[in-house]
This record gives structure tokens, C-alpha cells and sequence, in this order.
């Protein structure tokens, strides 16, 4: 969790000035209520009442980040949906005692805020008035900056204060104190300090377009998770953090999630349960939570992909199918969607040997049959699992391709071929027993089944050749 930078400490002692602060959430953003008391200090740096006394308690009335992103929503104790109305806002600052609030930033730029300064009355006319920012943190310091407007009668005095540097171009937090500082004429009145919590991102947050988050594609339909709420915002800062591309953001994000794999998880789960310390899911979840994550954090681009084998070329022009090296007729498949209508092969007792109808006995053919007559092509990996797809996120940059794996614990690879050979250790038919919806037995016979590797025929290890 982020939490506020301590290492500022005021300088200058002015022991009265207080401000009512109080947490809001765990992200360090405070509450800004009117300064309890004040104090000013003469040019030469002593306690001057009489100053306090012509000005007359100024206080900082609203305070808003300008130029952030402002789309990011005020959910901040859980990674789920947001739920009410209040989460579904999009965290801003503004009105009276309101919330100096987390802000998202596009990485490069300066932070820049609004501050509303209340004043009892008007400055003398041709007196100077600025208000400066001090901070131990350097992203934070913004120099002093005369009002850009007023109202009230000039007593309640619009600033538009800017950081003096750039935020770095790479994924990061910044955090810290920024100690307010009105100076009216020679007179500097301390207005208090605010915290603040700047996440520095490539850009303004993007929606992922895979069905377990979007939802889309799914039977039936499932729920939009593309909410860009603070908590998960926060989170793939931290676990992003340093990167400066979409690939090093992928590859933190992925390092991340494979430890969260599980081939037994629901299949529909919302991927951002994977920022719970016990959420899993299986590789298309995992797949998902890393496009969502790296296309929060602003990188364009960047794609949810199927990679299967396959025993026959596929129909469907939108898929990319490579030729296997060795066994005929085989084809490393590649698409944005898992299409199993040529995944399947009628069980009967004539026909050729392989393909889409082999020979089977007559009792093979009884015990094969299941509840659909069919038999469906799986990938076998190194554990023995049948799977019938390995799903990645890739990311194309800089004339590279990178596939990271949901489940994986290697990589990153950068080919489909090379991607799928290091899941898949052969390529099978499996039946279903009975009713059960699964095809999770292995033909050995008639076949064939082949090591994906070598093209040699397989038989499973554990059981002797028939």
C-alpha cells in the first residue's frame, strides 16, 4: 500500500498553525479543512502579529489537480467493481473542505494544481501576492505564482501553481508534503501542508478488449470489469513500477501473475481478483489481468491471443496458422478467439486412420462415443494436463513481438511457434466418458497422437502400447 512520504519536516518554527487533517482512504490523500490558527513571519524571518493581523487568517478554500488524467474512479479499499455512486465518481477536488485527491498523471509533464486562497479582504492595491509550494520532494516544489484570478472582490484569489520539474518518463508513485506558503507583500503567512499521491503513468488509462474483462464474446455475456478505480490503478503502479515500455510494464505484470495460475479456477472470474493475495485463474484470466493492468497504465496496443494446435488448416481466415516443421498436416494456430470447430472429429469405425474421421473398432468406437460421438483434439503439457489452448498477452515494440503467458513461468517468447512448443509436449485426441462435458481421455488407439517436438508418434508413458 502507498502511504505518505515522512521524511519532510517544516523548518520554520511556527508552532500555532494547525490544519484539521484527516485520511481519506489509504492513498494519503487528506482532508483540507480552514487553518484552526495562523501565523505570519516578518521579511526577516521573526513572528510579526501585526501582519496576521492585516491579513487576517487566509486559508486555502479548494484545491484541485489540473491537467491529470480524471478519469480515475474513488475506489479505493478493494480491487472489486465499484458499487455505489460515490465509487463510481471520478475522484476531483474543488469545494470547501474538500479532498486534495490522488491524482494520475502521463509521465513527462509537470504536476499542476489549482488552489483557491480565502482572504478576509482584498490586498492593498499594488501589493504583491504569491503563493509557493515547498516540498522535500522535488516533483512536488512549485515555485511561487501570482493569481490568475479573483473573486469576492478580490478576496478569495485564484493560483495556478506548476512543480518546477517534469515527472520522470517511466511508471512510478510520487508521494510527499507540500507546505503552503502566502507572501503579501514582504509578509509570508504559513498556510499549512497538504499530502499528496501523484501515480505517474504512460498516458490517460485504455480499456482491454478480452472477453474476461470486457465481456464480450462470452455465452452469455458477462459484466464490464474496465472500471479504472484507484485501487487497481495503485496497484499496477506498484507492480509496474521502473518500467518505461509496454514490454518491461508486461513483463513486471506477468512476473506478477504467474504466481496467481490455476488451471481449476472459474473460468469467468474477473481478472482483477488476481490483486487479492489467494485470487487465481486460469491462463486466459491471467492473460487478461495483464492486458488490463499494462493498458490501465496507459500503453498502447498490446493484444490477448489463442495459440493452439492443430491437426487440419483452418478454415476461418482471421487466424494465422504456421506449418509444423515435422508432422504433417499439423499447424501452430494463432488467433484472437479459440476456434474449436475444427478441434473436433466424429468417432465412427471406417474412414482413414487420422483426420476427422479415423477408423475405430467397433469397441472403441462404443467406448469413444460419449455424449456427442466426437473426439476433440487437446495439448498435452509437461505435467500430463490436456489444455486446449495456451493464451498470452503480446506486445509489439520496437520491431519486437513478445508473447507473455498466462501460466507461464518462463518467458517472454517471441514467436507463436516457440510460444506454444514450450507448453504443449504432444498433441492428442481426447473422449469424453459418458455425459461429463469433458474430453479428458486420451486415445491411444486408433490415434495418433504426436510429441509435439519431435513429430514421433505418442503413447502415453505411463500406459504400454497396445
Amino acid at each position: 500500500m502507498l502511504r505518505p512520504s515522512v521524511v519532510f519536516r517544516e523548518g520554520d518554527l511556527v508552532p500555532v498553525v494547525e490544519w484539521s487533517v484527516a485520511p481519506s482512504g489509504w492513498l494519503g490523500a487528506v482532508v483540507i479543512f480552514a487553518l484552526s490558527a495562523s501565523a505570519a513571519t516578518s521579511s526577516e524571518g521573526g513572528a510579526d502579529r501585526s501582519a496576521a493581523a492585516r491579513v487576517t487568517l487566509p486559508v486555502i478554500r479548494s484545491f484541485e489537480y489540473v491537467g491529470d488524467n480524471r478519469v480515475v474512479l474513488d475506489k479505493r479499499d478493494d480491487w472489486r467493481d465499484p458499487s455505489s455512486a460515490r465509487e463510481r465518481q471520478v475522484t476531483t477536488g474543488g469545494s470547501d473542505a474538500g479532498l486534495a485527491l490522488l491524482a494520475s498523471y502521463q509521465w513527462g509533464r509537470p504536476v499542476r494544481v489549482r488552489v483557491m486562497v480565502q482572504m478576509a479582504a482584498a490586498p492593498p492595491p499594488g501589493v504583491v501576492v504569491t503563493l509557493t509550494g515547498q516540498s522535500a520532494e522535488g516533483l512536488l516544489s512549485m515555485p511561487p505564482s501570482k493569481p490568475i484570478g479573483s473573486t469576492e472582490g478580490g478576496a478569495l484569489i485564484e493560483f495556478a501553481p506548476t512543480a518546477q520539474e517534469n515527472l520522470p518518463a517511466r511508471i512510478t508513485n510520487v508521494a510527499g508534503q507540500v507546505r503552503w506558503e502566502l507572501k503579501v507583500g514582504r509578509h509570508r503567512i504559513i498556510l499549512g501542508r497538504s499530502q499528496h499521491v501523484v501515480l505517474v503513468t504512460a498516458g490517460p488509462p485504455r480499456r482491454a478488449e478480452s472477453w474476461p474483462v470486457a465481456g464480450v464474446g462470452a455465452e452469455p455475456e458477462l459484466r464490464d470489469h474496465n472500471a479504472f478505480t484507484a485501487f487497481r490503478l495503485e496497484h499496477a503502479v506498484l507492480i509496474a513500477s521502473g518500467a518505461r515500455s509496454a514490454t518491461e510494464a508486461a513483463e513486471h505484470i506477468w512476473r506478477y501473475a504467474m504466481h496467481h495460475y490455476d488451471l481449476s479456477a472459474d473460468s469467468d472470474l474477473n481478472p482483477w481478483e488476481l490483486l487479492d493475495e489467494d485470487g487465481a485463474g486460469q491462463c486466459m484470466t491471467v492473460a487478461s489481468f495483464i492486458e488490463a493492468a499494462v493498458k490501465m497504465l496507459g500503453f498502447p496496443g498490446g493484444r490477448v491471443v489463442y495459440v493452439y494446435p492443430s491437426l487440419t488448416r483452418p478454415k476461418n481466415p482471421t487466424l494465422v496458422a504456421t506449418p509444423h516443421p515435422v508432422i504433417p498436416g499439423a499447424f501452430t494456430v494463432e488467433g484472437s478467439d479459440y476456434d474449436l470447430r475444427g478441434q473436433f472429429r466424429t468417432v465412427g469405425t471406417g474412414g482413414a486412420t487420422s483426420g476427422s474421421l479415423a477408423r475405430h473398432s467397433p469397441e472403441q468406437a462404443a467406448a469413444h462415443q460419449g455424449a456427442h460421438g466426437v473426439e476433440r483434439l487437446k495439448m498435452r503439457d509437461g505435467y500430463g494436463e490436456l489444455h486446449n489452448y495456451a493464451t498470452a498477452f503480446v506486445v509489439d515494440e520496437g520491431g519486437i513481438r513478445s508473447y507473455f503467458g498466462g501460466g507461464y513461468s518462463r518467458g517472454p517468447y517471441h514467436t507463436a511457434e516457440d510460444f506454444l512448443a514450450a507448453a504443449c509436449t504432444a498433441v492428442v485426441w481426447a473422449y469424453e466418458v459418458g455425459d461429463s462435458d469433458e474430453w479428458k481421455t486420451i486415445c491411444d488407439l486408433p490415434g495418433p497422437g504426436y510429441w509435439w517436438g519431435n513429430g514421433e508418434r505418442f503413447h502415453p508413458p505411463e500406459k504400454s502400447v497396445k
